[in-house]
Parts: C-alpha cells; structure tokens; sequence
C-alpha cells in the first residue's frame, strides 16, 4: 500500500487546462482577459459615497482623494458605514520616503484584516495596491529586493530592473482602480447592504406584505422560522440582495393593473434597460408625480391652475407593455421621465442614459439601494387637516424634534395647491429641541384641497437625519361673504337685490353662479330644514314616502312637478347661471326673491372659478304675512240689550297675489318648453287641499 501511495503521489497532477480540454462544452477561454473594472463605475461609486457616506465630498477622479489623504478618505467612510473606529490609523506619515509607504502598507493591511473579518471578499487585493503611484513603485522595488535576497537569484541589471518598473508603473492605474473599488465595494456590501434584514423590510414605509408563514416541524418537534421561499436557496443573490429585489418587485406590481400578471424582478441588468423599474419604483413612493397634486372634488390639481405642466410621470410606459418597450424612443422617454421625477424629489443621485441602456450590476445594485434608502422616506408619515373659513387665513404649526446632539437643517419644499404657503424655505432644529414650522393656509375653494410637504434634512458632516413628507389638506367649514345685504319682503311680493361684484384676479374670469338656499324661521311652524332632517333620521334615510311594510314608494312626480316643488320652498333665484369679468373688472348679479312662506331665509350666493377661486355674498330675506287683499269696516254701537251686528266678509275664487306670483316664478326661473305644465302643477300645489270627510256614527244596533 504504501509503495502504491508513494508512486501515485509522484504523478504530476493535470492542469486546469488539461482537466477544461477533458470537457468540450464548458467552453472556457483560457486566453481571455482578467475581468476589468467599467469605466462608469469608479465616478458613480464617488457620486454615491458623496451622497450616503462623505461627510467631506469627494473632488477628485476617484480614487485620488483616497489616495491624497494617504487613505484618510476611506477610513472615514469605513468609520461612517460599520459604526466603528477602523484600528491602525495613522496619526502622521513619516517624511522619510523609504518609511512612509511601508506605515502606509500596514495602515491598509489592518484595514483590509478588519473589512475581511466581517464578511468582506478581499482576497485578490494586496494592501500595496492601495498605495500612491511613487509609494507603490518604491514598495514594488523592495518587494523586488527582498525576493531576489531570499531566493539568491541573479541580480538583475539597471536595465532590467527599469524595464520591470516601467511595466509596473504603466499597470498601475488599473491596479489601483480596481482594488480600491474592490475594497468600498465590499464595504458597502457588509455595512449598508447588510442592514437589509426580513425585519427591518417588513417595517418600511410603503410595503405591506403579510408575514411568510412559518412551516410546520415533525411531530414533537417545535415550528420552524418562518422562511421566505424568494430568498432561500439561492447561490446567486444573498438575502440582503433578494430582498432589494422584492421591494422592487412590490412597488412594480402596486403601480400596475390589477388584471396583469405579477412581475418579479430577478436581476440587476437586462430588467432595467427600458428605464420602466425606475418609473414604477417613483410613481409609487410619490404618486403625485402620475397625478398630480391639489385634489379638487376628484379632479386632478391641474384644473386649479390651468397653465400647469402635467405631472412628469403621467403616461410612462408600464412593464407590461412589453412590445413597446422594445422601442429605443420609448425607453427614451421612460428614462427621461425618470432622471426629471428624480430631480425634482432630490433624490441625491445621477443616473445618465448610457448607465441604464447598457446596465452594469454593480451600478445597479448602488443605484437601487440608494432608492431603497432614499425613496420610503418620500412616504407621507401622516395627513395634516387644516379646518378653515372661505376668505381667512388659518394657520397651523408642525412641530419638529430632534434627539440628536447636532442641529438639523431642513430644506421645506411645498407643492401642489398654492392655498398652502410657508413663511420660510429653511427651517434649523437646534441639538436635542424642538422647533415649529409655521404653515398658512389661505382656501380659494369650498371644496377640499391638497399639498404635498416634503421636508430634505441637508448633510452636516457624516450626520444624515431623515426625510420627512406630510399630506396637507383643507377642510372648509364655512364660508365668509364678501358682502351681506338684508332684504324686507312679503308673500307673493317679488324683490330684488345687486351686487357688484369685482374680479380679484389678474387673468379674465368665468364664474359659475351657485345658490345654496336655507330657511333660519318659519312663521307657519317649525324649521323646515330640522323638520325634514328630523323625519329622514326617523325613516332611517331620506327619499320617497314609507308604505306599507316600512318600504320606502318610488316617487312618481314629474319633473316638473319636483321642480315647482323646490322653487316654492326656494324664495332667491337669478338668471345668470355665468358671470364673465375681465382683470379688475366689476360686474352686477341680480338675485330675485320670490317667496311664497312667510319666515325668514339666507341665500349664500357662491361664485366658482375653476382655476381662479371661489367668492360668496349673502343675502338675509324677512318674508312677512301677505298683504291684505280687503279691509272690512264696521260701526258697531255699544247695548245693553245683547245685540249683534254681523258683516258678511267675501273670499275670492282665485288668489290675485299668489297667482301673479307664480307667473313672475315661472317666466324667470323655467324654460318655455317647461312653463305649461310647471304652471299645472304649481297650481295643484298651490290648492288648498279639501276638508277630510265627516266621521260617521256607528249605527247602536
């Protein structure tokens, strides 16, 4: 056994391209070059380090900062991302040339030992790498020197050794490159990367997926965790990565159709090519930017100003429009769609055309994570109501606190309904206090409105506090009249009342003419309004009649019949549904008032302007009794003997005063096409309704 053992261990062993040639199909180049950093990666690695880690922002082409400050720059990026003072530091490096470099290698040796025992993938970057170009030839020479010493060879000529420098000298820029973006890399993999756990996803803003469920153990035996089948088992993507992967899938299928399919996202290349990813990831942390801010009853916050631009987002091309996302123009216009949305949330981070038509995974993977770090904080943490009067101002405080032990700057920015302003852009919480941001509210319209308050916590140093967002909304209350005139009437005596009414806006204005009808006191009983609202809570809801059964009856009065119904009820009315006025220009409306019920009644005459704002006058009408149609006098002389005189008092047919006011009603309030048989059953309603018949006695027998 052991002479077979001996022999066996004499045989040369293959070579790996012996062992490759065995296996056709691999079809491995063996020829082929070393993998190369892209050129695209070192600057958007700086721009990415400025804009989560730096607290001093890199300058140079990267790596010369880290280079320059003798790897000062980088420790305290690494101080920065793991939380911890990074050992070996060096306070001074030493004048003496021959010394320096070799303090500077061990610096970088202690720093690449930290990095690797939490995780980092190292192994091909030598700590002389790291070096400057003349401390890296100085540290190559001796290196040189030291082998040739140790081995014995022959000691190379001038020439030689000029050649070998050379060669080292034109290789190093490449060297350096790589093995810097290796080291922060890495780096970024084990400290910022890693913080991206199962826990912390399950509690971002924006993402509401129920818990995986936890399987089942054999009998006896307890549950076991729960596991995610997305992220287990994978020999590709580590959980961190599997997760960035699923919050973009998440945030796809939120902002797509609930008919279309799910899409998973599985990469960080070839999926991103069409710029449609970014899109989706934006529109559902900001829905604002698909459509638009300012609500108005429904409608878009376009429609409060007209001259707006539409939202950048709106009509982007979804991931399911997969032939049309084949298109160059369309994968164009997605990214070009995307970098503006970008720009305009201040993402903090540069994405040019050429980084996402030809994709590399590291870039990639930097720029999704920065999104995964940046974008749940767009989320708006709650909804600010501010209840108002139509034509005052309200305000409302939002009140800021910060634990920190440094002051926080905030940049305010305020979009959507220009009814919300702020007395100031920039707002400064001391260190471990509180500071109230002072927002105003000034309504143009009755009807709900919205901002949007986004609140970008500026850099101080290393220090990065969060972004804060806050939906603003209004709640109109009431409305304050511009003016409010009183006017005298009785039934059946028509009146009338003007305003003059200005345009307060600098464009040409079309106002729609509103009247919103209340009765304050009946003289005939009580409050019509509480009576009606009395009997539909009664009833459960308002509607028809109840029948039989507690069924609600289908109301079967015509048109005209509802309409004559609600104007005799309604004493204002006007003939001007629109008002146009010119900048600065005065216009009259007239309101009539016709009433047919004694009491009093307020009309509130609102003037909408889609784009403009919302006006109100008031009018208060005292409707007296109706005026006598006849005076009756008698002379009656005072006996003792019980005697009476009686006087016979004559009712009209027809009621001369209730009739004319009807026909005034009629011809200004309904089209010719209506007035004949509104006129019908004004009259009928206008009847009095005859006495009820006379009981009759059941017979004794």
């Amino acid at each position: 056994g052991g002479a077979g053992g001996s022999v066996a261990s004499q045989e040369k062993e293959p070579t790996l391209a012996e062992e490759l040639a065995k296996v056709a199909e691999e079809e491995v180049d063996m020829a082929a070059t070393p993998n190369e950093v892209d050129p695209r990666l070192p600057p958007f690695l700086k721009e990415w380090l400025n804009a989560n880690v730096m607290a001093t922002p890199l300058e140079l082409d990267f790596p010369l900062d880290l280079i320059e400050t003798d790897g000062g720059a980088a420790l305290d990026a690494l101080d920065t991302m793991s939380g911890k003072k990074i050992p070996g530091r060096l306070k001074q490096k030493s004048a003496v040339p021959t010394e320096g470099f070799k303090e500077l290698i061990e610096q970088y040796r202690l720093m690449l030992v930290f990095l690797k025992e939490r995780g980092a993938l190292l192994n091909q970057v030598a700590a002389v790498d790291l070096l400057g170009p003349e401390d890296f030839l100085r540290a190559s020479e001796a290196e040189q020197l030291e082998a040739q010493a140790l081995t014995g060879g022959a000691k190379l000529s001038g020439t030689q050794i000029r050649d070998r420098l050379a060669a080292l000298e034109a290789g190093y820029p490449s060297r350096s490159v790589a093995a810097w973006c290796t080291v922060m890399l890495q780096a970024v993999r084990v400290f910022v990367l890693a913080r991206i756990t199962p826990k912390a996803f399950a509690a971002l803003p924006g993402v509401f997926l129920a818990p995986p469920k936890a399987a089942k153990g054999g009998k006896g035996s307890k549950k076991k965790d729960a596991e995610d089948p997305e992220l287990v088992k994978s020999n590709v993507y580590t959980v961190a990565e599997g997760l960035l992967l699923k919050w973009v899938s998440y945030h796809v299928n939120a902002t797509t159709p609930a008919s279309a399919l799910p899409k998973r996202v599985t990469d960080f290349d070839s999926s991103w090519v069409d710029g449609a990813l970014l899109c989706h990831l934006l529109a559902s942390h900001v829905p604002t930017l698909v459509e638009g801010t300012g609500m108005v009853e429904g409608k878009p916050g376009s429609d409060l100003q007209p001259n707006a631009p539409p939202p950048i987002l709106q009509g982007y091309t979804q991931v399911t429009s997969l032939s049309e996302l084949r298109e160059p123009e369309v994968r164009r216009s997605n990214f070009t769609k995307a970098v503006e949305a970008m720009e305009k949330i201040r993402v903090g981070l540069e994405l040019s055309e050429d980084l996402i038509s030809s994709p590399s995974p590291s870039i990639i993977l930097l720029a999704a994570l920065h999104l995964y770090m940046f974008l749940p904080q767009m989320v708006p943490r709650a909804t600010v109501e501010f209840g108002a009067t139509l034509g005052t101002t309200t305000t409302k405080s939002i009140e800021l606190r910060n634990p920190a032990p440094k002051p926080v700057k905030y940049l305010a920015l305020l979009e959507g309904s220009t009814d919300f302003t702020l007395p100031k852009s920039e707002v400064v919480v001391p260190a471990k206090d509180k500071v109230d941001l002072v927002v105003h509210l000034q309504p143009r319209f009755s009807a709900p409105v919205q901002a949007r308050l986004t609140l970008l916590a500026q850099r101080a140093g290393s220090v990065q506090a969060c972004h804060m967002a806050f939906v603003l909304r209004s709640r109109v209350d009431a409305r304050l009249p511009s003016e409010s005139k009183q006017v005298k009437t009785e039934c059946y005596q028509s009146a009338r009342v003007d305003f003059e009414v200005l345009n307060p806006f600098d464009e040409t204005a079309t106002f729609e003419v509103k009247l919103n009808q209340q009765c304050l006191e009946s003289l005939l009983g009580p409050n019509p309004s509480q009576a009606a609202a009395a009997v539909q809570a009664a009833s459960g809801k308002g509607g028809g009649k109840r029948g039989k059964g507690g069924k609600e009856e289908k109301d079967t009065r015509s048109a005209e019949e509802k309409a004559v119904a609600q104007a005799l009820k309604e004493p204002f009315g006007t003939k001007q549904s629109y008002l146009t006025l010119e900048p600065g220009a005065a216009g009259t409306l007239e309101i009539s008032v016709i009433p047919f019920t004694p009491g009093t009644f307020r009309c509130e005459v609102v003037l909408l302007s889609t784009g403009h704002g919302e006006m109100t006058y008031e009018v208060v009408a005292t409707v007296g009794l109706p005026k006598p149609t006849d005076s009756l006098s008698m002379a009656v002389q005072s006996d003792d003997d019980g005697s009476s005189v009686q006087r016979l008092l004559k009712f009209p047919v027809k009621n001369a005063a209730l009739d004319a006011a009807l026909n005034l009603l009629l011809e200004e309030r309904f089209p010719p096409a209506m007035r004949t048989k509104a006129r019908i059953a004004g009259s009928a309603l206008c009847r009095p309704a005859p006495p009820p018949p006379p009981a009759t006695r059941a017979p004794f027998f």
